[in-house]
């Protein structure tokens, strides 16, 4: 008997080893595996909250991210339009500068002694200072330029005039033409040009307005100057 309960206390020793923790395996009690177990399922629990945790984090970081995307997207839509609105302001401009370059200069000087200096164009008209009371002629020199340089070449067509006011009683005025004064037009050169008023019927004391337009058929442009005539009352 006693031989035969040798191999059984070396096994039953053997099995209460067995059961026993390594003194290497830390972290685990000694004789409860499912308790290690247990904490090996608390400690993945506490890793998963705290990972749902940061991407929690995350996703309101993205969140943010998206609103400020989105708000910049809105400040380019703006720049983009206020690019628009000054590239539509820059292209009036140059349409501006180009009217400019464009537009003739026009000044005007009058003469009312022309037909009491004997001009032949006063043929058929008093030959006095232009007055009231009387049909003599106006002599007009206009200087006509663009961006500074004389315009040649313009005719007695390329130019009008709109008598717009005229004294009480007085009657209106036209430029004269070459069938009703011969060799009313002439030019100068250098943009200086000459040509005559005459009233439709006889000058009222007082002062006359209107406009002498300008436009060049050749090189483009067009321009307006003041015209004022003043006639004195008859002596």
């Amino acid at each position: 008997m006693r031989i035969l309960m040798i191999p059984i206390f070396a096994l039953a020793g053997g099995l209460v080893l067995s059961a026993q923790a390594s003194a290497d395996e830390t972290g685990y009690p000694n004789g409860k595996p499912f308790r290690a177990i247990e904490q090996d399922f608390q400690d993945v629990k506490n890793d998963i909250a705290d990972l749902s945790v940061e991407l929690g984090d995350l996703q309101s970081d993205v969140t943010m991210i998206k609103d400020d995307v989105s708000q910049v997207k809105g400040d380019v839509t703006i720049i983009k339009d206020d690019i628009s609105e000054v590239k539509g302001d820059i292209s009036m401009i140059k349409s501006d500068v180009a009217a400019l370059s464009m537009a003739l200069s026009v000044e005007v000087a009058v003469n009312t002694e022309i037909c009491s200096k004997g001009a032949a164009q006063c043929s058929g008209f008093d030959p006095e200072d232009a007055a009231d009371g009387n049909n003599a002629l106006v002599q007009v020199h206009v200087s006509v330029s663009q961006a500074g340089e004389p315009v040649d070449g313009l005719t007695f067509d390329d130019f009008s005039f709109s008598g717009s006011f005229v004294p009480p009683g007085g009657s209106a005025t036209t430029l004269c033409d070459q069938v009703d004064c011969g060799g009313s037009f002439f030019l100068g050169g250098n943009g200086l040009y000459m040509m005559f008023l005459k009233p439709s019927g006889d000058w009222d004391d007082g002062r006359y307005a209107g406009n002498i337009s300008v436009t060049d058929p050749v090189g483009g442009g067009s321009g307006i100057a003041l015209v004022t005539v003043d006639i004195p009352a008859a002596p």
